[in-house]
C-alpha cells in the first residue's frame, strides 16, 4: 500500500527467539492484513541520503530522508502506488549509488540512483525497467564495485556473476540477460547482490523452509550463463525469496564502577 510507519527501537520487544516476538501491527499504526516490504535503521538526524523504492512492477522512486516526517504515531504515505502492484524493496542511498533490478524472464538492468529525480511523500513513481509480458521484478539491490550477482530460479537453480558484467545503462530500458533459464517455462524467483564470495545468505522457500548459503557455493558463469542446483525443492515448494545473512553483533558488557571507586 506504500504505507510507513515510525518506531522508536526502544519500544520494540528484545527477544532470541522469532516466535518471542510481537506481530507488527502491536507496535505501529500499520494494519496487520498488509505484508510488510523493508524494515529499516536510520539515524536520529535525517538531514542526508535518500531512501529508493521499487515494485514488483518496475516503478521506482527515490525520497530524501529529510523529507521523511520523523518519529510520529500515525502511518503516512510514502509512494503512491496502483492496486495491482506492490512495493517490494526500500534501499538506503547516499545519493550516488547505482541500482540493479533483476526480473523473472530472466533480465537485470543496472543504472544511476540520479536518473531518478527525488520527490516527496505520497508521490508516485517512474519507470525503472521495461517489463515483458508477465514479467515481475523479483530482486532490487545497491550496485557493489566488486561485488556478484546471485540470480535463483522457484526450482532452486542459481548461478553468481561479477556485476561489472552488467553494464550501467539508462533507466526505464530493458537490460540485458541476467541468467540463462534451464526452461522456456521456468522462472527466477529470488535475486541479490553480495560484496564477495564469502559473503552468507538465506534462501527461504514458500513451505517457509530455510537454508544458510555461502556465495562461494553458487555456481559461478558469465553474466548470460547457466546456473546448477543448490537446493532440493519439494514438488508443491518453491524458493520466494533471498536474505542477506546479517551476523548477531556482540555487544560490549556493561563497564561498572561502584560508588566507593567512583567516590575516589
Amino acid at each position: 500500500a506504500g504505507l510507513g510507519a515510525t518506531v522508536p527501537v526502544h519500544q520494540l520487544p528484545q527477544a532470541h527467539e522469532p516466535a518471542e516476538g510481537q506481530p507488527f501491527a502491536n507496535v505501529t499504526p500499520l494494519s496487520g492484513d498488509q505484508p510488510i516490504a523493508a524494515a529499516l535503521t536510520l539515524p536520529a538526524t535525517l538531514e542526508d541520503g535518500y531512501l529508493f523504492f521499487a515494485t514488483t512492477h518496475g516503478e521506482v522512486k527515490r525520497l530524501r530522508t529529510a523529507d521523511l516526517p520523523g518519529m510520529t504515531a500515525n502511518a503516512f504515505k510514502v509512494m503512491d502506488i496502483d492496486a495491482d502492484d506492490a512495493l517490494g524493496w526500500v534501499l538506503v542511498t547516499d545519493g550516488e549509488a547505482e541500482i540493479v533490478l533483476v526480473t523473472s524472464d530472466g533480465a537485470a538492468i543496472r543504472f544511476k540512483e540520479s536518473d531518478v529525480r527525488p520527490t516527496g511523500l505520497g508521490a508516485g513513481g517512474m519507470r525503472g525497467i521495461k517489463l515483458d509480458e508477465r514479467a515481475t521484478v523479483i530482486g532490487a539491490a545497491l550496485a557493489q564495485p566488486e561485488g556478484l550477482l546471485i540470480t535463483i530460479t522457484e526450482d532452486g537453480v542459481a548461478k553468481s556473476s561479477p556485476l561489472k558484467e552488467y553494464p550501467t545503462q539508462g533507466r526505464a530500458g530493458g537490460g540485458v540477460i541476467a541468467m540463462k533459464l534451464p526452461a522456456a517455462d521456468a522462472r527466477l524467483s529470488a535475486a541479490c547482490v553480495v560484496h564477495s564470495p564469502a559473503e552468507p545468505f538465506v534462501l527461504i522457500t514458500s513451505k517457509l523452509k530455510f537454508k544458510l548459503i555461502t556465495a562461494s557455493a553458487v555456481p559461478a558463469a558469465k553474466r548470460a550463463g547457466k546456473g546448477d542446483y543448490i537446493m532440493s525443492i519439494n514438488a508443491k515448494a518453491r524458493v520466494q525469496e533471498v536474505v542477506q545473512y546479517t551476523p548477531l553483533r556482540e555487544l560490549p558488557a556493561a563497564e561498572t564502577v561502584d560508588a566507593e571507586s567512583a567516590a575516589g
